[in-house]
This record gives C-alpha cells, sequence and structure tokens, in this order.
C-alpha cells in the first residue's frame, strides 16, 4: 500500500510537470509567434488626462513613435519595434509621466498613456516660464493649453530650462509648498500666486481681497493651514478685509496681522 501511494505521488508529480511545462511551451510559442506578426498601419492611443489639460494628443503620440521608424509601420514586426524602448521614447517627453505600448494577436498596436499633471507655473528670476508636474517634474509652457493653477514668481533661481527635474534645493522646496496647496480643497480654491521672497520665506497671494499671507518655511504647514482657516472663517468676519495688507503666520499658536 505504501509503495502504491508513493507510486500515485509521483505519478501526480510527473504529470503536474509535464502539463506545466506543455503550458510553458505553448505560452512561449505564442509569445514568439506574436512577435513575428506583422504591425498593422494605424495605432490606436488612448490618454488619461486627469483634470482635464490637454497638453499631447493622440496624433503626436503616434507621431513620436513613427517619426523616426524609416519605413511604414506595416513593414515592422512587433519584436522590431522594440516595446520598452517605444515606453521609454514616450515618457522622455515632458508631458507624458506613464506609457504603457503593447501589440493584441492581430498586430494592432495600443498605447496608453498617462499624461502629467502640472500644479504650478513657474517664472522664474530670467522670466523663463514653466509648470511644474504633480510628480516633480517641469514641463515646457504650452499655448495650446493654460491649466487652472497658482503661479509662483520672485527670487526663483534654476538652471533656465524648462525641462527635467528640479535641481535646486529652493526649487524642491518651492515643489513641496505647491503639492500641500495643490492637494489641499480650502488652500487650493484660495491661493493664486506664490512668492519666493530673497530671504526664501514664502508669501501668499490670495484670490480674494487685496492683502497677503506671509507663510514663511516649510515647517508646520497642517498647523499654518488650521490657523488660516479658522482666520477666514471668524476673526476677519469681524475685523473686515480692507483692515489688513498682510496676514502672518510664522508663529506658533497666533496670527499676527499688519493693518493698513
Amino acid at each position: 500500500m505504501r509503495i502504491n501511494r508513493k507510486v500515485k505521488k509521483l505519478l501526480r508529480a510527473t504529470l503536474t510537470l509535464s502539463v506545466s511545462a506543455g503550458l510553458l511551451f505553448l505560452l512561449l510559442s505564442a509569445s514568439r509567434k506574436q512577435a513575428e506578426t506583422p504591425l498593422k498601419e494605424g495605432i490606436l492611443v488612448d490618454i488619461n488626462y486627469g483634470n482635464g489639460d490637454y497638453f499631447v494628443s493622440p496624433e503626436e503620440v503616434e507621431q513620436l513613435i513613427t517619426r523616426d521608424l524609416g519605413k511604414a509601420l506595416n513593414q515592422y514586426t512587433i519584436a522590431d519595434i522594440g516595446i520598452r524602448q517605444l515606453e521609454e521614447k514616450l515618457t522622455s517627453n515632458p508631458y507624458i509621466r506613464q506609457a504603457e505600448v503593447f501589440a493584441d494577436i492581430n498586430g494592432k498596436l495600443h498605447v496608453n498613456i498617462e499624461q502629467e499633471r502640472p500644479i504650478l507655473r513657474v517664472i522664474n528670476s530670467s522670466r523663463v516660464s514653466y509648470y511644474i508636474s504633480e510628480s516633480g517634474r517641469k514641463m515646457p509652457f504650452s499655448g495650446k493649453f493654460t491649466p487652472r493653477v497658482a503661479v509662483a514668481t520672485g527670487a526663483i533661481e534654476d538652471n533656465g530650462k524648462s525641462r527635467g527635474g528640479l535641481e535646486r534645493e529652493g526649487l524642491k522646496k518651492l515643489f513641496e509648498l505647491a503639492e500641500f496647496i495643490y492637494h489641499d480643497p480650502f488652500l487650493r480654491a484660495l491661493v493664486d500666486e506664490i512668492i519666493v521672497r530673497p530671504d526664501g520665506l514664502f508669501e501668499l497671494i490670495p484670490k480674494i481681497d487685496n492683502h497677503s499671507i506671509l507663510w514663511g518655511d516649510l515647517s508646520e504647514s497642517k498647523q499654518k493651514k488650521e490657523k488660516l482657516e479658522l482666520f477666514y472663517s471668524k476673526g476677519i468676519r469681524k475685523a473686515g478685509w480692507q483692515n489688513y495688507r498682510q496676514i502672518d503666520l510664522r508663529f506658533k499658536k497666533q496670527i499676527v496681522c499688519k493693518r493698513r
């Protein structure tokens, strides 16, 4: 009985291994066959525009892929194209955050794009204008579409380029503040401009009335926001908007206001 059980176990294991090997062989064969399938003309491009900013079109994505090929798309196979290289080429575009490229069994090329999402427009000390995306990349200013995001001005020093990463510490701090503002509904609705002062402190210009908010550095941002929200909902209503020219949030557990 014991021998029979051992034999049965061995047979099951052998059968399982054989089935697995067969499936693997079929999958590899199908994959190899698909890789050798000639591509069809036309690319199916799907773009996730996120919050509705239209920086890149399906036609432009198709041009990015076909521009350097030298031959018609149907003269290539899937293996010839190089899927990973295509994805890297697409994500090198400053407006594209992620790209997924694949071909179906009929040889039709599909491209799924996630567009970069701008959270701040920057006008640096040299008057070079660009956006900073949610992933912390520079995006060149585009005449096609103007997203409704806050603008940063003042003493903003960078490498003078409108694309690439955030190369300087001051720019990284500005991005950190912009990210905090963008993801907070109250601040996002309130702030129109961020001014970077020569001393490195941040001053906010709201969309309402004629005053500024001295935010200071990046310390205790959550507490500053809570103090400001409370002040707007209660304190400033009693005193009147027109009486203040600056709201200073730099001090713990208090707000210092400068009158006109």
